[in-house]
């Protein structure tokens, strides 16, 4: 017989951006998270047993679990702390129990977030088996037993498929248009297994419009086994598992099927642009079996499971299969061999018991697996494996990451034995297990992921250079950086001369001081430099020029100190007094030294006045300056009279001069003269 009546541990890890992960001092990527539970796990008095344990991903930051004992489905919601969420089903957790010992083996969720369990229950005293698909309420309803299944699908929540006398379904997954698909296997009195695919609409009745009746059924005549699917872009449908040849063990199979089915016959929903003929097998040499499969973006399909033929023996497996498979149709034609030199990665080692159970693929094309590993005579551990996008060199453990964990492995030890049969991956990269532990009690655990990486942009009119600590960003030159998963990261700006600092914008960061962050996400912040506007300067200080010098008159006689010069003539028709005139750039203060010319003797370079002791010494003309008159004068067309005399006294007749000097704010202007004389009335 085919279907299992062992507990059933199933872990839908969600993955809404908000509120996963707690900021504390975090290990790097494949260690434990102590933000998880205790130390990063968490153990449930419940009982599970079945290996694997699927996994699928739930709206809204939590983490759904779910178990199988004694003939009751428990459903528990955990917050993304690990703690329980008593906001679901009234307290928590909420109960399925319908006769027939049901057991749910697979997970979906809608995007409504109400989730959709597959499993099975026995019918008629034991003698057969039904396969079964529940759906519960998003909020699981109010606690009571099966309150928390929804109405408004099949019969009072629950949809039977009894297409065979002993039927089980194993896997399931929701289409975007909200129809089900469901995969499992079945079998009457006698008979090897069939493959069986069917598609519920979103009440639950089946799509007809599937394979004419909702149902697709796949042989070859052998024993087959479904354990997982996956949907592709174009709604064609992946299924992994086994299938066992004519005089051979099982091998490991992939089919596609068409994205509606086929006309109704069995194997006509096969997609014949798959390998020929829908089909692919992988044979690594002995007994093999596909536990998990994935899509990677460009088509390729990746599958984890198992071999006892590995390299070492026991081994877990990882494959990779042409997007569309191999024209040959031959066993291991599909292998796409650009991934560990042929397609297939093994995992295990001396004396190492290695069985994988679930695949996730993170978004650098990393693989990740979950299983189990036993060393030596040590009990088992959960293991999360991460292999490189395109595996190794071919040799054992050469695909595995060494950058993740202690050589490419993440293990928790719980109690006597452990084991990881389900794995999701959350946003922020951190790793969610589910799996048993503790004497098969339901096991979850989250492990943290790659490192962040921290991007810092500069803006601005100005320059200036960004420094992390710790140490990682010099931008500068070096503008990001990695940082593991829950670090504590300071950045501070140092702006570059003639520039300033205006603040930090993203990340949560703001203002001019420094900029403090916990990496949970890859980030970028930008900071602002702007020049600073040059202070306008002053001009320069000039001298003050003198122009446009001139005097009314050149030649007169000397006027009374009380007469206005202006002009006036004298009956011997000289003019008396003079008026100067002169321009100005700039205020400045005026003065204009009267001089005169007296005879000299020269001692040295110095022209002194004549006297008998001098009298051997050459002569020379020297400047004696009689008074200096002193004015404020103005930028513009300034006059100052003269009328010969000074203090009062009047000028002797002769020939004088006026030396004209402007002193502004940068000095005195280069001196200017004038001629004038003055004769007698």
């Amino acid at each position: 017989m085919i279907g299992r009546r062992q507990a059933v541990g199933v872990l839908a890890a969600s993955l809404a951006a908000a509120g996963l992960g707690v900021a504390v001092a975090l290990a790097a990527s494949g260690g434990l998270d102590p933000s998880f539970g205790t130390g990063g796990t968490t153990v449930f008095e419940r009982p599970t047993s079945t290996f694997p344990t699927p996994v699928d991903l739930l709206p809204g930051g939590k983490i759904v679990a779910v178990s199988t004992s004694n003939g009751v489905i428990t459903v528990s919601r955990h917050l993304s702390s690990g703690a329980p969420d008593p906001t679901f089903g009234g307290g928590a957790a909420v109960t399925i129990h319908p006769e027939g010992s049901p057991s749910a083996s697979a997970l979906a969720v809608q995007s409504d977030g109400k989730l959709i369990l597959v499993g099975f229950r026995n019918v008629n005293e034991g003698k057969g088996e039904v396969a079964m698909v529940w759906r519960l309420k998003a909020d699981g309803g109010s606690g009571a037993p099966n309150d928390a299944l929804d109405p408004t699908f099949g019969t009072g929540g629950a949809v039977e498929l009894n297409t065979f006398t002993f039927t089980v379904g194993s896997a399931v997954a929701v289409q975007p248009d909200g129809k089900i698909v469901v995969a499992g296997r079945g079998f009457n009195t006698t008979g090897p297994n069939t493959v069986v695919v069917w598609r519920l609409t979103t009440g639950g009745p089946l799509d007809t419009s599937f394979d004419t009746d909702g149902i697709a059924g796949i042989s070859d005549t052998k024993e087959d086994a479904v354990n997982a699917i996956a949907l592709q872009p174009d709604g064609k449908i992946v299924l992994a598992g086994s299938t066992e040849l004519a005089s051979s063990p099982p091998d490991a199979v992939v089919w596609r099927l068409k994205a509606n089915g086929g006309p109704g016959a069995t194997n006509g929903a096969l997609d014949p642009t798959f390998d020929a003929d829908g089909q692919a097998d992988v044979d690594s040499g002995g007994h093999e079996v596909a536990t998990g499969v994935a899509l990677q973006p460009d088509g390729k399909i990746v599958l984890v499971g198992n071999t006892d033929s590995g390299p070492l023996g026991n081994d877990a497996m990882a494959w990779r299969l042409k997007a569309n498979g191999a024209p040959e149709n031959t066993t291991n034609d599909a292998l796409d061999s650009t991934f560990d030199t042929d397609g297939a990665a093994s995992i295990g080692g001396g004396g190492v018991f290695a069985r994988a159970a679930a695949v996730a693929l993170q978004p650098d094309g990393k693989v990740l697996v979950a299983g189990e590993r036993m060393i030596g005579a040590n009990p088992r551990s959960a293991v999360i494996w991460r292999l490189a996008a395109n595996g190794g060199a071919g040799e054992v453990n050469g695909a595995l990451d060494p950058t993740f964990g202690t050589g490419g492995a993440a293990t928790v030890n719980a109690g006597s034995s452990a084991s990881a049969g389900a794995i999701a991956l959350q946003p922020d990269r951190r790793i969610v297990a589910a799996g048993s532990g503790l004497g098969q009690n339901l096991l979850l655990f989250r492990v943290l992921g790659d490192p962040f990486a921290l991007n810092v942009a500069k803006a601005g009119t100005g320059s200036g250079s960004v420094q992390s600590s710790p140490p990682g960003i010099n931008c500068g030159t070096a503008c990001s950086g990695p940082f593991d998963d829950g670090a504590g990261v300071t950045l501070t700006a140092s702006a570059a001369a003639g520039s300033a600092f205006a603040g930090w914008s993203g990340g949560g960061c703001s203002g001019a001081g420094s900029c403090a962050l916990t990496m949970s996400a890859d980030q970028t912040v930008t900071a602002t430099f702007n020049a600073i506007a040059p202070v306008p300067l002053s001009p320069r200080p000039t001298k003050a020029t003198i122009s446009a010098l001139g005097e009314s008159n050149s030649i007169f006689a000397v006027g009374p100190s009380s007469t206005r010069l202006t002009g006036q003539t004298s009956a011997r028709r000289h003019r008396r007094g003079t008026v100067f005139s002169f321009r100005l750039d700039q205020a400045a203060t005026v003065k204009i030294a009267i001089q005169t010319k007296a005879r000299g003797r020269r001692v040295g370079r110095i022209c002194r006045a004549e006297s008998r002791s001098l009298r051997h010494k050459p002569r020379c003309t020297r400047t004696i300056t009689i008074a200096t008159l002193t004015r404020l004068a103005h930028p513009m067309l300034n006059k100052v009279p003269f009328s010969g005399r000074i203090a009062g006294k009047a000028l002797r007749p002769g020939r004088y001069q006026a030396t004209f000097t402007a002193r502004g704010s940068a000095g005195a202007s280069p001196p200017q003269a004038l001629s004038f004389t003055i004769v007698r009335r």
